[in-house]
């Protein structure tokens, strides 16, 4: 007899009673001599394989609700210890696949590790902790549970600790300076400026298993040579490098060069004090190291750095590239001009963002080809020093063979986020809308939120009789958010009269609401 399908299998077809699993009962279709014909049966009946499949997809959709990135759902990855206390053949089957079900032991500050590591199999490990060192002095016992997990050196597949107190980074620095084999992802979070300093023996200067590196506030002057190790990583993120840390365009390149199958890159540093030598910059002699599987890059540092950084590279897949300057005017854009311009899928942006966003008191100017999953360009308006402003955006259109210039673009969105707050009114208010509105000469779309419209009213009433083509001479469509709903009477009604500015004109323009 052949099972042809279980139709009513799946990660319901047992429901959680306590800590035990309790089968329901389901149908089954079978296939013999006289056909197809369903019968009852329970969760108990299965053979073993589609057993198995069951338990692989109750275990993988827990696994998904794991996120180490924002430190949440890590008890999901011991979904599989209620599976193995139902009956003992399903502790049995469990325990007989461990790397079909990717079964993995978490250990943290609060679990007593030594008794854990003693009960269950030999099962990788992984050491996750975000709030290791947060409002107070660790216990002694969270730290040796942390330490008893690292003793385990060719179990290890994970190591996510965050908040770690100055008082510890000696230690963890000393314990993790021997080989970690099985090391697919490391993240380290110290307190603020570190003095966990990573010297060439870091993970005994070998990492061929990783896939994923994050740092944070820790120098790592030394990740040249690591990283020449680890031919598979696909994300590398170095958050707030310190300067004691700094690494030059060209070691970083060095750093890169060898990463084919690297698909995420962030680079941040935490201080203006990382910049090149002005002296030593020679970035047009030097050959470029191709990614070719890097999607998204996102930098935070000073000009010169990403200019002499992306002199040397070549990315022909990258989907999403952001780019932060601290609080300085993007001026010398000629390497990052010709940087995206062999980016072929860059070459046909054709919508910009102006986002004012109040939670980071910035503003940042994206460039995109499509509102959803398209490629997307993200720059900072330097700050919110409004002088940054005008002089960033004639910087994107000072050449016209620029893949960055504005004047090829037809969409434009506008967004202001809560602009309630006093500091936010004045800043909008007072934002040079008509300069910073004339370099898009070939938008034909201007998309509006409720809250810009107030902001950009007085810049409309001023754009009458012979000035409605000032700004926008291609414009045919205006699209309000919440435009049909009651609001705003007076702003509704400047718009009305630039519509009819652009219509005696002989450049009408319709407005829409945007939904």
């Amino acid at each position: 007899m052949t099972y042809v399908n279980e139709t009513s299998l799946g990660p319901f077809s047992a429901k959680v009673r306590g800590n035990v699993l309790v089968p329901r009962p389901f149908y089954l279709t079978k296939l013999d001599g006289i056909g197809l014909f369903r019968i009852p049966g329970t969760i108990g009946t299965l053979p073993d394989d589609p057993l198995l499949e069951v338990f692989s997809f109750y275990v993988e959709e827990a696994y998904e609700a794991y996120n180490p990135d924002g430190f949440y759902g890590i008890e999901k990855l011991e979904a599989w210890c209620t599976l193995v206390h139902v009956c003992r053949r399903w502790r049995n089957l469990v325990f007989a696949s461990p790397r079909r079900l990717n079964l993995r032991l978490v250990c943290t500050r609060r679990k007593p590790v030594r008794e854990v590591l003693g009960i269950w199999p030999t099962l990788p490990i992984v050491i996750d902790d975000q709030e290791l060192g947060r409002h107070r002095q660790p216990r002694r016992e969270h730290v040796d549970n942390i330490i008893a997990a690292l003793e385990h050196r060719n179990r290890v597949c994970q190591i996510s600790l965050g908040n770690i107190p100055l008082s510890l980074c000696p230690i963890f620095s000393a314990m993790m300076q021997e080989p970690f084999p099985a090391l697919t992802r490391l993240q380290l979070n110290s307190e603020d400026e570190s003095p966990m300093l990573c010297p060439d023996s870091f993970l005994g200067g070998s990492a061929p298993m990783l896939r994923s590196l994050t740092l944070q506030h820790i120098p790592f002057p030394a990740l040249p040579t690591l990283l020449l190790t680890t031919k598979d990583l696909v994300e590398l993120r170095l958050w707030s490098i310190p300067h004691s840390g700094y690494l030059s365009p060209n070691a970083m390149v060095i750093c890169l060069s060898s990463l084919t199958k690297l698909e995420n890159f962030i680079l941040r540093f935490k201080s203006p004090e990382s910049r090149p030598n002005r002296s030593i910059r020679r970035f047009s002699s030097l050959a470029r190291a191709t990614l070719p599987s890097l999607t998204q890059f996102r930098f935070y540092g000073v000009n010169e750095y990403i200019e002499d950084l992306v002199a040397q590279i070549d990315t022909p897949l990258l989907h999403h590239l952001s780019i932060s300057l601290f609080g300085e005017p993007l001026f010398d854009i000629s390497q990052l001009n010709q940087f995206v311009g062999r980016v072929e899928d860059f070459k046909v942006l054709r919508r910009a963002i102006l986002d004012y966003d109040s939670y980071s008191n910035a503003a940042h100017f994206s460039l995109s080809e499509d509102p959803v999953n398209g490629m997307t360009l993200v720059l900072p308006i330097s700050g919110t020093e409004l002088e940054f402003q005008v002089p960033f955006l004639e910087a994107l259109s000072s050449s016209s063979s620029s893949p960055l210039r504005l004047s090829s673009l037809e969409r434009l969105d506008i967004l202001i986020g809560y602009p309630e707050t006093g500091r936010w009114e004045y800043y909008t208010e007072n934002t040079p809308w008509v300069e910073l509105l004339q370099p898009f000469t070939a938008v034909k779309d201007l998309y509006l939120d409720n809250r810009s419209v107030p902001h950009l009213s007085h810049t409309l009433q001023e754009l009458t009789m012979e000035r409605a083509t000032e700004v926008l001479p291609a414009l045919q469509r205006i699209f309000v958010q919440g435009y049909e709903q009651p609001g705003d009477t007076n702003a509704q009604e400047t718009i009305r009269s630039f519509i009819t500015a652009r219509q005696l004109s002989g450049h009408p323009v319709t407005v829409h609401n945007w939904e």
